[in-house]
Protein backbone atom coordinates (compact mmCIF):
# COMPACT_ATOMS: atom_id res chain seq x y z
CA UNK A 1 0.00 0.00 0.00
CA UNK A 2 1.64 3.25 -1.14
CA UNK A 3 -0.70 5.70 0.63
CA UNK A 4 1.18 7.28 3.57
CA UNK A 5 -0.31 6.65 7.01
CA UNK A 6 0.11 8.92 10.04
CA UNK A 7 -1.10 8.58 13.61
CA UNK A 8 -2.22 11.35 15.97
CA UNK A 9 -2.99 9.94 19.41
CA UNK A 10 -3.38 11.04 23.01
CA UNK A 11 -2.65 7.73 24.76
CA UNK A 12 0.84 6.21 24.36
CA UNK A 13 -0.54 2.69 24.85
CA UNK A 14 -3.03 3.12 22.01
CA UNK A 15 -0.28 4.59 19.82
CA UNK A 16 1.98 1.60 20.49
CA UNK A 17 -0.85 -0.81 19.72
CA UNK A 18 -1.62 0.84 16.39
CA UNK A 19 2.05 1.12 15.51
CA UNK A 20 2.39 -2.65 15.95
CA UNK A 21 -0.25 -3.06 13.24
CA UNK A 22 0.91 -0.24 10.97
CA UNK A 23 4.59 -1.25 11.03
CA UNK A 24 3.70 -4.20 8.83
CA UNK A 25 5.66 -3.98 5.57
CA UNK A 26 2.41 -3.90 3.58
CA UNK A 27 1.68 -0.41 4.96
CA UNK A 28 3.43 2.87 4.26
CA UNK A 29 3.44 4.01 7.89
CA UNK A 30 5.28 7.31 8.33
CA UNK A 31 5.08 8.76 11.83
CA UNK A 32 3.18 9.06 15.11
CA UNK A 33 2.33 12.32 16.87
CA UNK A 34 1.27 12.62 20.52
CA UNK A 35 -1.70 14.95 20.90
CA UNK A 36 -0.80 17.96 23.02
CA UNK A 37 2.92 17.11 22.99
CA UNK A 38 4.01 17.06 19.35
CA UNK A 39 3.25 19.50 16.57
CA UNK A 40 1.25 17.67 13.93
CA UNK A 41 3.14 18.29 10.69
CA UNK A 42 2.87 15.42 8.22
CA UNK A 43 5.45 15.68 5.45
CA UNK A 44 2.93 15.00 2.73
CA UNK A 45 1.35 17.13 0.00
CA UNK A 46 -0.87 14.39 -1.42
CA UNK A 47 -3.59 12.12 -0.02
CA UNK A 48 -2.79 10.26 3.20
CA UNK A 49 -4.55 8.23 5.89
CA UNK A 50 -4.64 9.67 9.40
CA UNK A 51 -5.65 7.87 12.59
CA UNK A 52 -6.94 10.43 15.10
CA UNK A 53 -7.61 9.54 18.74
CA UNK A 54 -10.12 12.15 19.88
CA UNK A 55 -9.80 14.13 23.09
CA UNK A 56 -12.16 13.21 25.94
CA UNK A 57 -13.29 16.83 26.38
CA UNK A 58 -16.38 17.33 24.20
CA UNK A 59 -15.52 20.94 23.42
CA UNK A 60 -12.17 19.90 21.92
CA UNK A 61 -13.23 16.87 19.88
CA UNK A 62 -14.69 18.58 16.83
CA UNK A 63 -12.30 21.53 17.06
CA UNK A 64 -9.42 19.15 16.42
CA UNK A 65 -11.19 17.41 13.54
CA UNK A 66 -12.24 20.65 11.87
CA UNK A 67 -8.71 22.04 12.06
CA UNK A 68 -7.21 18.91 10.48
CA UNK A 69 -9.83 18.79 7.73
CA UNK A 70 -9.30 22.47 6.95
CA UNK A 71 -5.50 22.25 6.90
CA UNK A 72 -5.29 18.88 5.15
CA UNK A 73 -8.28 18.52 2.80
CA UNK A 74 -6.75 15.44 1.14
CA UNK A 75 -6.44 13.53 4.41
CA UNK A 76 -8.73 10.55 4.99
CA UNK A 77 -9.50 10.45 8.69
CA UNK A 78 -9.95 7.33 10.81
CA UNK A 79 -11.27 8.37 14.22
CA UNK A 80 -10.72 6.47 17.47
CA UNK A 81 -12.98 7.22 20.40
CA UNK A 82 -15.02 5.26 22.94
CA UNK A 83 -18.41 6.94 22.81
CA UNK A 84 -21.33 5.00 21.30
CA UNK A 85 -23.46 8.12 21.00
CA UNK A 86 -25.16 8.02 17.60
CA UNK A 87 -25.35 11.81 17.23
CA UNK A 88 -21.64 12.19 17.94
CA UNK A 89 -20.63 9.51 15.46
CA UNK A 90 -22.93 10.82 12.73
CA UNK A 91 -21.52 14.30 13.29
CA UNK A 92 -18.01 12.91 12.73
CA UNK A 93 -19.02 11.38 9.41
CA UNK A 94 -20.78 14.60 8.36
CA UNK A 95 -17.55 16.49 8.95
CA UNK A 96 -15.83 14.19 6.49
CA UNK A 97 -14.42 11.39 8.66
CA UNK A 98 -13.95 8.14 6.72
CA UNK A 99 -14.01 5.63 9.59
CA UNK A 100 -15.00 5.51 13.26
CA UNK A 101 -13.40 2.94 15.58
CA UNK A 102 -13.55 2.20 19.29
CA UNK A 103 -10.17 2.25 21.03
CA UNK A 104 -10.64 -1.43 21.91
CA UNK A 105 -10.83 -2.50 18.25
CA UNK A 106 -8.83 -5.60 17.31
CA UNK A 107 -5.94 -5.63 14.81
CA UNK A 108 -7.94 -7.51 12.17
CA UNK A 109 -10.64 -4.83 12.15
CA UNK A 110 -8.03 -2.07 12.01
CA UNK A 111 -6.74 -3.67 8.81
CA UNK A 112 -10.29 -3.87 7.42
CA UNK A 113 -10.80 -0.18 8.19
CA UNK A 114 -7.58 0.77 6.42
CA UNK A 115 -8.56 -1.25 3.35
CA UNK A 116 -12.06 0.23 3.24
CA UNK A 117 -10.83 3.82 3.58
CA UNK A 118 -8.09 3.22 1.00
CA UNK A 119 -10.80 2.01 -1.39
CA UNK A 120 -12.78 5.22 -0.88
CA UNK A 121 -15.37 3.64 1.42
CA UNK A 122 -16.48 4.43 4.96
CA UNK A 123 -16.06 2.03 7.87
CA UNK A 124 -17.77 1.66 11.26
CA UNK A 125 -16.42 -0.46 14.11
CA UNK A 126 -18.27 -3.83 14.02
CA UNK A 127 -19.02 -3.58 17.75
CA UNK A 128 -20.93 -0.35 17.10
CA UNK A 129 -22.80 -1.98 14.24
CA UNK A 130 -23.84 -4.82 16.56
CA UNK A 131 -24.78 -2.37 19.29
CA UNK A 132 -27.00 -0.28 17.04
CA UNK A 133 -28.58 -3.41 15.57
CA UNK A 134 -29.38 -4.72 19.07
CA UNK A 135 -30.95 -1.38 20.01
CA UNK A 136 -33.01 -1.34 16.82
CA UNK A 137 -34.27 -4.87 17.48
CA UNK A 138 -35.07 -4.04 21.10
CA UNK A 139 -32.31 -6.20 22.56
CA UNK A 140 -30.53 -4.98 25.66
CA UNK A 141 -28.63 -6.10 28.71
CA UNK A 142 -31.59 -7.58 30.63
CA UNK A 143 -30.33 -11.15 30.11
CA UNK A 144 -27.05 -10.47 31.91
CA UNK A 145 -27.53 -11.48 35.53
CA UNK A 146 -25.54 -8.95 37.53
CA UNK A 147 -26.12 -7.73 41.06
CA UNK A 148 -26.82 -4.06 41.67
CA UNK A 149 -23.25 -3.52 42.84
CA UNK A 150 -21.81 -5.41 39.86
CA UNK A 151 -23.81 -3.16 37.54
CA UNK A 152 -22.34 -0.11 39.28
CA UNK A 153 -18.84 -1.54 38.89
CA UNK A 154 -19.50 -2.41 35.24
CA UNK A 155 -20.60 1.15 34.47
CA UNK A 156 -17.38 2.48 35.99
CA UNK A 157 -15.26 -0.06 34.09
CA UNK A 158 -16.85 1.10 30.83
CA UNK A 159 -16.01 4.68 31.84
CA UNK A 160 -12.34 3.58 32.18
CA UNK A 161 -12.07 3.74 35.98
CA UNK A 162 -9.26 1.65 37.51
CA UNK A 163 -9.95 -0.83 40.31
CA UNK A 164 -8.63 1.63 42.90
CA UNK A 165 -10.76 4.43 41.46
CA UNK A 166 -13.83 2.19 41.47
CA UNK A 167 -13.21 1.33 45.13
CA UNK A 168 -12.93 5.01 46.02
CA UNK A 169 -16.01 5.95 43.99
CA UNK A 170 -18.19 3.25 45.58
CA UNK A 171 -16.66 3.46 49.09
CA UNK A 172 -15.53 -0.16 49.05
CA UNK A 173 -12.11 -1.77 49.43
CA UNK A 174 -9.89 -2.36 46.37
CA UNK A 175 -10.11 -6.10 47.15
CA UNK A 176 -13.92 -6.00 47.00
CA UNK A 177 -13.83 -3.96 43.79
CA UNK A 178 -11.47 -6.52 42.24
CA UNK A 179 -13.79 -9.36 43.32
CA UNK A 180 -16.72 -7.65 41.59
CA UNK A 181 -14.59 -7.13 38.48
CA UNK A 182 -13.63 -10.81 38.36
CA UNK A 183 -17.27 -11.85 38.86
CA UNK A 184 -18.30 -9.64 35.93
CA UNK A 185 -15.57 -11.14 33.74
CA UNK A 186 -16.77 -14.66 34.64
CA UNK A 187 -20.45 -13.88 34.02
CA UNK A 188 -19.71 -12.23 30.68
CA UNK A 189 -17.54 -15.12 29.57
CA UNK A 190 -14.58 -12.93 28.63
CA UNK A 191 -10.91 -13.01 29.66
CA UNK A 192 -10.09 -9.48 30.78
CA UNK A 193 -11.32 -5.92 31.29
CA UNK A 194 -10.95 -5.09 27.59
CA UNK A 195 -13.31 -8.00 26.86
CA UNK A 196 -15.76 -6.64 29.44
CA UNK A 197 -15.83 -3.25 27.70
CA UNK A 198 -16.30 -4.76 24.24
CA UNK A 199 -19.10 -7.04 25.47
CA UNK A 200 -20.77 -4.21 27.39
CA UNK A 201 -20.78 -2.01 24.27
CA UNK A 202 -22.09 -4.88 22.17
CA UNK A 203 -24.96 -5.39 24.62
CA UNK A 204 -25.79 -1.69 24.65
CA UNK A 205 -24.77 -1.14 28.26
Amino acid sequence: MSTPIYLLGKTPLVILGLESVLNDTSYNFKKSFLLGKDEFCPNCSSAFLLFVQLNEEKSKRFTCLKRIIKNYPLARLIVLHDTTDVKHIKACFRLGVSAYLLSSICAADVRKAIQAVSDGQTYLDPILSQYWASQTMGLGNDNLSLTRREKEVLNLIVEEYTTKEIAKQLYISPCTAETHRMNIIHKMGVRNTAGVVREAVRMGW
